[in-house]
């Protein structure tokens, strides 16, 4: 394992917030602009407190420090409980809400997108019972991301 890996998954995880610029995922944790950027070069060691800032995001830090394992904590363990019909709602909702911004989203980047929102559920629910209301928490918080996105120029994402 090298300081690049472990620096390419600062970038990931940054990627993942929607954060657009290392300043933006800085701001979002508190923490200096400087840091963040030496952790994307695999460089610095982050302090306890922005760990813990990472991991209340739902950031496995073991698969961060190590690569080994799921980005997200329970990426694995829940998947396999999932209802259908739950998981029909969720990719429709996702698909929707790249639609209403105008965003194109290949039919590969929605199974992607779809499979994140559903990480970040279970990652949030204490049970199965909580999974409707922590995915319309989340599908707020990716509506935001795309909206934000969307309106800072160079992020990649544009208006179709």
């Amino acid at each position: 394992m090298t300081d690049a890996d472990i620096g390419a998954r600062f970038a990931q995880i940054r990627v993942d917030v929607g954060a657009a610029t290392p300043k933006a995922m800085s701001d979002r944790l508190g923490i200096g602009e400087n840091a963040w950027r030496e952790y994307e070069k695999g460089k610095g060691t982050p302090s306890w407190a922005t760990l813990q800032k990472l991991a209340a995001l739902g950031y496995d830090l073991s698969w961060l420090m190590t690569g080994q394992g799921h980005m997200r904590r329970g990426d694995n363990a829940a998947m396999q409980s999932v209802e259908p019909e739950f998981m029909g709602r969720l990719v429709e909702a996702v698909a929707r809400a790249h639609k209403e911004l105008g965003i194109n989203l290949p039919e590969v980047r929605l199974g992607h997108v779809s499979a994140e929102v559903l990480a970040d559920v279970f990652a949030a629910a204490e049970g199965p019972d909580e999974y409707p209301e922590q995915l319309e928490l989340m599908l707020k918080r990716l509506k935001r991301r795309l909206k934000s996105a969307t309106e800072q120029p160079g992020t990649g994402k544009r208006l179709a």
